[in-house]
């Protein structure tokens, strides 16, 4: 039966999330709800366990085959992760542009210190000392989501834009991508963002018919 699905709590690999998916397949009473209820575990285990940049990644393979995005679930998953979920999400600003030639803008983090504890009391870090105490999980988790956000969009996926592009607005993203000394300190950051710019902001025009939910 559908209610005998579990998703592990703490999941090492991908391969286990797959072995769930396909559990889930065979005792899923409607294939159409399928997807839902996979990735409303997933999100479950974000909200009420730890955030785990693997259920990101998890959730992004299942946006797009063979390049293209898959409408259903790219919608799905921006309903119920940025719309409904979205305060396990970290936020992005920047608190202070290059006061000089050379010198790097200052970029914040924020989000709820009951989900993201390397932000301290005050739900708020800097770029660079996050990245120096919050650990590999969470410095992943960050990067995750950002190409999670890329993979939403996949396809000209206008629908879901706005609702990234909220949530990591253009000026932040120029800030770091076109800052040597951030892109160059913080790489993998610098190249999720760059994936996301072209996907959400560039690669945006409605060249070909477009797909709207209803």
């Amino acid at each position: 039966r559908a209610e005998s699905v579990r998703i592990p709590t703490r999941c090492q690999n991908n391969s286990e999330l797959l072995e769930v998916l396909a559990e889930s397949a065979i005792n899923s009473p409607k294939g159409e709800s399928l997807c839902e209820e996979i990735i409303s575990r997933c999100i479950g285990i974000l909200t009420k366990t730890e955030r785990q940049w693997r259920i990101l990644n998890f959730m992004g393979s299942l946006c797009h085959c063979n390049g293209k995005g898959v409408r259903p679930i790219q919608w799905t998953i921006r309903r119920m992760l940025l719309e409904e979920a979205s305060f396990v999400l970290p936020r992005l600003a920047v608190r202070s542009k290059a006061a000089g030639q050379g010198a790097a803008p200052v970029i914040v983090l924020s989000g709820d210190p009951k989900y993201f504890p390397a932000f301290g009391e005050t739900g708020e870090v800097e770029l660079a000392e996050f990245y120096r105490r919050g650990g590999l999980e969470a410095t992943r988790y960050l990067e995750r989501y950002i190409v999670l956000c890329s993979q939403l969009c996949i396809g000209r996926n206008n629908e879901n834009a706005p609702a990234v592009q909220a949530l990591l607005p253009l000026d932040v993203v120029l800030a770091i991508v076109t800052s040597s000394s951030l892109a160059e300190e913080f790489p993998s950051l610098a190249a999720s963002l760059c994936e996301m710019l072209n996907e959400c902001f560039l690669d945006a025009e409605p060249h070909e018919p477009v797909a709207l939910s209803v």
